[in-house]
């Protein structure tokens, strides 16, 4: 990354952080008040009251989950560099959504191919690739069905996993907005999973696409780079950083 664009980075990583630790202040004043209005309202016969002061609360968690979407898209964590497998990764994930999946009626399926070469990447972001995968193809499949999660190594060094479903699919209009932050057809959505996935594979040195069909369901596919060669691309991105930073030399 260039000096001028790294500056740039940082300046807006740091405005975000900013806004979220402000933001943060105000919804622990607001749940602070709301637990004292719950102790001086105990003692009430009024049903609406506690009612009234869930609602409050959820949509404070409601908040707090735009807002960590938020901060994922517009200033992610320093990247932790590890060797990993891609079905471990994958597991942790599904053991995360299980009740959902299980809820709406969703099987999945995994498919790998015996000694699948392991990625060196950062964990917590590849797992939110996967969540953000999942959770978009269980609420394509509001009715039940399948998702198949399988990968299979290149010749050029590098992974190619598709995370496919049979739901709704994406209407061809809409396709070409789908990475774009803030764009969604939600009612409640914010528009920054897609975005957040297509930034966070891009930043561990990949490239994700999809294709999509109208009642016939959505493939995402990821090209991740493996161990070997994610570690050559980093020792050489460093090497041209030094090279043209003129204080290093």
């Amino acid at each position: 990354m260039a000096p001028a664009a790294s500056a740039n980075k940082d300046r807006d990583s740091l405005v975000a952080n900013g806004l979220a630790h402000k933001l943060r202040n105000s919804l622990n004043a607001m749940r602070t008040h709301i637990a004292l209005v719950q102790k001086f309202t105990a003692s009430s016969t009024e049903p609406r009251v506690p009612r009234q002061l869930g609602k409050l609360e959820e949509a404070i968690v409601g908040i707090e989950e735009i807002l960590c979407e938020f901060l994922a898209f517009a200033s992610p964590p320093a990247t932790e560099w590890t060797e990993l497998e891609l079905p471990s990764v994958v597991r942790e994930v599904l053991d995360f959504v299980t009740v959902d999946l299980e809820q709406g009626g969703v099987a999945v399926a995994e498919q790998y191919p015996p000694d699948l070469p392991k990625l060196y990447t950062d964990r917590n972001k590849l797992k939110r690739v996967f969540l953000n995968l999942l959770v978009n193809a269980r609420q394509a499949m509001p009715e039940g069905g399948r998702v198949t999660i399988q990968a299979r190594p290149t010749n050029d060094g590098y992974l190619v996993v598709e995370i496919r479903d049979n739901g709704c699919g994406i209407p061809e209009p809409e396709q070409a907005q789908v990475f774009q932050p803030f764009f969604t057809t939600k009612s409640d959505g914010l528009g920054l999973g897609l975005p957040v996935v297509k930034r966070t594979v891009e930043d561990l040195g990949g490239q994700v696409s999809f294709e999509s069909k109208p009642d016939v369901g959505t493939v995402f596919r990821l090209l991740l780079p493996v161990a070997e060669r994610c570690r050559e691309e980093l020792e050489c991105a460093a090497h041209q950083q030094q090279w043209l930073d003129p204080v290093s030399r």
